[in-house]
């Protein structure tokens, strides 16, 4: 099993369950409740695995300016 990230919100430790009621995976995160809801397993795992991180160009972001020193 692939090993889930943490909560892209908070970074706190997530858990991974399966309700026999609604035969539904979820996943959420023990601090802040974000929570994520499929019928495959995998296809959640996959989904809150996912991140959107932009290319590095080398500039530093308006407003801090002092990192770059």
């Amino acid at each position: 099993m692939k090993k889930l990230r943490e909560c892209p919100f908070c970074g706190g430790e997530v858990m991974i369950w399966e309700s026999p009621v609604f035969g539904l995976w979820f996943i959420k995160c023990r601090d802040c409740l974000a929570s994520m809801m499929h019928e495959d397993k995998n296809k959640l795992m996959k989904n809150w695995n996912a991140r959107h991180e932009p290319p590095y160009n080398g500039s530093v972001p308006a407003g801090n300016e002092r990192l770059s020193k």
